[in-house]
């Protein structure tokens, strides 16, 4: 036996050993790290040397070092990854936008009610100064609860804008930073093999832009990989990344849209398309659960204000002109161009401007008449919002938005458990079991012994071949 041989046969041994050991200490120093997967050594048998006697063993030889990966599994995860954060986002959202519109003694319906019932008072003492000043007031807050319930929405909205324009910032941040180990992944290609650790890198950014944004994956020959959003509008080829923007909209600059700049030119992307992530989230609560809450908001602001004004008019005040006739009752509320951010109790309303007596020629006095004022009373079951009364149509507008919360929240931990069993399910194959890794410590450290002690007994035998021949 050639003892060079039995040299080179126990120092193949010790290296595959050693690489053994230091793949699973990498992996036990990365149990806790996110996104690692676990990494193992594939060794194989070297070619034997062929001899008159045959073939002798020439030990073993690394192949290579793999990471356990499953690309359905890691697509899977940033699927539904992407879905969970959509979900959930929208679904905070809509329970601020359920807190915005108040309900109880804190809705607008409570505050139109109390106006009514004041027209009540009045009809019942139409000359009454004190129940007149009683509308004014209530009248004013509910003007006032308009302005504020439309100030807060506006608030959510400027909020939905500002978290947009945050995210498309971090996009486009993760964006660049794949389009960077895209260049470092593809330029090892020459070396034959894969670049583990760059590989996990990768894949926990292209998880962190899903929670942004749901990306569709496609790998490259040379290693890199492509990231299209929208369907197909380009978000990183090789070591390119096109910039996302949130910008104004141009019929309504208080909403906000959504491009990529691809080679100079800014392509839109529809909000529809974008299926999951954060950003899928709030353009969803901005372009319908918002609009929709704003719309219902309006529509009551300007019911409130024609039925109210319109039955002001047909009435007589309590003010003589001057040649002594009666005087039409002036408008209650104005609404300016911002609608119901801008209603107001009419400037300069005095307690003798509320037309409370009918106008008819019979009226000896407007403060003895009460036609009016009952017919202002009643206005608060009649039809003033499309075919509903005004507390119906708010009832409708809150129970409406309470099934947009309830379902957002079904939706929301629906999609954080499909989320969280995809991710178990990846761990299951990528993830690092402390206990089977020092188990196999155990083990290569015994190959290792075993393979040191081949060395002892080659550097005797050398040792005693030498001794022979001197």
């Amino acid at each position: 036996m050639n003892p060079t041989s039995l040299l080179s046969l126990g120092a193949s041994g010790l290296r595959a050993a050693q690489a053994q050991l230091s793949t699973v200490g990498h992996n036990i120093a990365n149990a806790s790290v996110e996104g690692y997967s676990r990494q193992s050594v594939q060794a194989r048998t070297a070619a034997g040397l062929y001899s008159g006697s045959g073939y002798f063993g020439r030990g073993v030889e690394v192949a290579t070092v793999e990471r356990e990966v499953s690309g359905f599994l890691t697509d899977q995860v940033a699927q539904t990854t992407a879905q969970a954060a959509g979900d959930q986002v929208r679904n905070q959202m809509l329970g601020q936008l359920e807190s915005s519109i108040g309900t109880g003694e804190e809705g607008l319906g409570y505050a139109a009610t109390q106006l009514f019932e004041a027209f009540g008072d009045v009809a019942a003492e139409p000359g009454d100064a004190s129940a007149r000043r009683v509308v004014l007031e209530r009248a004013d807050d509910l003007a006032s609860m308009f302005r504020d319930t439309a100030t807060r929405l506006q608030g959510l909205q400027s909020g939905v804008a500002q978290d947009l324009k945050n995210s498309v910032a971090e996009v486009n941040n993760l964006s660049q930073r794949i389009a960077d180990l895209n260049d470092q992944i593809a330029a090892t290609r020459g070396s034959a093999q894969p670049p583990n650790d760059l590989l996990d890198a990768r894949d926990q950014l292209v998880k962190e832009v899903s929670r942004y944004v749901q990306v569709n994956r496609v790998e490259q020959d040379d290693g890199s990989l492509n990231l299209f959003v929208g369907g197909s509008q380009t978000l990183v080829v090789g070591s390119n990344a096109y910039r996302m923007k949130a910008t104004p909209d141009a019929q309504d600059s208080s909403q906000m849209r959504l491009s990529l700049d691809v080679a100079g030119v800014s392509r839109q992307l529809d909000a529809g398309t974008l299926v999951g992530g954060r950003l899928a989230g709030l353009m969803q609560f901005q372009d319908e659960d918002l609009v929709a809450a704003s719309n219902h908001l309006e529509s009551m602001a300007a019911g409130v204000t024609e039925a109210l004004n319109g039955q002001q008019a047909q009435g007589w005040s309590l003010r003589r002109d001057a040649a002594g006739d009666p005087v039409a009752g002036a408008a209650l509320f104005t609404l300016g161009a911002g609608g119901a951010s801008e209603m107001q109790l009419a400037s300069g309303l005095h307690t003798d401007d509320i037309a409370a007596s009918a106008q008819r020629a019979d009226i000896a006095s407007p403060r003895s008449n009460n036609e009016n004022a009952l017919a202002l009373q009643a206005l608060g079951s009649a039809a003033m919002v499309g075919s509903a009364t005004f507390t119906d149509y708010f009832s409708q507008v809150v129970a409406d938005v309470g099934v947009r919360v309830q379902t957002a929240e079904r939706r929301a931990d629906v999609s954080a458990t499909l989320a969280s069993d995809a991710q178990q399910q990846l761990g299951s194959v990528t993830g690092v079991n402390l206990d089977e890794e020092a188990a196999k410590l155990i083990h290569f450290q015994q190959s290792y012994q075993a393979a040191a002690k081949v060395l002892q007994v080659a550097q005797r035998v050398f040792d005693t071949l030498i001794s022979l021949g001197s």
